[in-house]
């Protein structure tokens, strides 16, 4: 038996992955083209920043749930960056990605207000690892506010 498109329309969806909103910021185009496929494979709308300064503009114009983003970025910064979202997107997590691998670099970027810090490269599973809550999170949220407003 099928449903009819109104009954359907009327059935909550299920939010997930695909609901996450995610900025990558990245000088190297291989590794933004990696993460965005990546990421879109599951699901994630992406927005792409290939310099500090437009990593900036691009969360304050999406606002994205995650931002993932390189410590040495043309026009400014990670680290610079990172103190700007930090006070900009307070609640937006920020995942510093780095070939510094150094225990002082990655100390740097979290005092700087990053959530974690993953050295360069990367395994995919990592990230997965940091999306998959932040989805659980969102599709929780989403679903406390269908219920809001089935029950007003």
């Amino acid at each position: 038996m099928s449903a009819t498109s109104e009954e359907a329309d009327d059935r909550p969806s299920r939010v997930g992955v695909s609901a996450l909103r995610v900025l990558v910021g990245d000088a190297d185009e291989a590794t933004l083209a990696l993460l965005q496929s990546m990421l879109e494979i599951q699901g994630c709308e992406v927005f792409l920043a290939r310099s500090g300064p437009e990593v900036i503009a691009t969360a304050i114009n999406q606002l994205p749930h995650l931002i993932i983003f390189e410590g040495l970025l043309p026009g400014m910064d990670g680290w610079s960056v990172c103190d700007v979202l930090a006070h900009v997107m307070e609640d937006t997590p920020l995942v510093f990605l780095s070939t510094q691998c150094g225990t002082a670099d990655f100390l740097r970027a979290k005092e700087s207000g990053a959530s974690c810090c993953i050295p360069k490269p990367f395994r995919i599973g990592d990230l997965l690892k940091i999306i998959e809550p932040l989805a659980a999170d969102l599709d929780r949220h989403s679903m406390r506010e269908r219920l809001r407003t089935v029950g007003a």
